[in-house]
């Protein structure tokens, strides 16, 4: 959730350059930015203090953007176990009647 009117921005990237850039036009739009210099720093950093959004470079020594991205969406998908007992419940299955058809006179 958003601290007041600042969303936390997540960014991962190797590359210094787009890191200062990323991180500079961000802050400048009032965003709270956080930098991380690979995958595995960017998990530490998001498991710690979730942001709200994380921009991922796809290409990164130690853990790749992609994988940081799974073990993400992993972590905050519910468990079957602390769903909502509607979403446990199996959908009733298709009805096997079929209305009659109508005659015309």
């Amino acid at each position: 959730m958003p601290d007041g009117n600042h969303y936390k921005i997540l960014i991962a990237d190797d590359r210094e350059d787009n890191l200062g850039l990323l991180r500079e036009w961000l802050s400048a739009q009032d965003y709270y930015v956080r930098c991380a210099r690979d995958g595995r720093e960017a998990l530490d950093m998001a498991r710690k203090d979730p942001p709200d959004l994380v921009l991922l470079d796809k290409v990164m020594p130690e853990v790749d953007g992609l994988s940081v991205a799974r073990e993400l969406k992993k972590a905050t998908r519910p468990s079957p176990s602390s769903s909502s007992p509607a979403a446990r419940t199996p959908a009733a299955p298709p009805s096997s009647t079929t209305p009659a058809p109508t005659t015309s006179s």
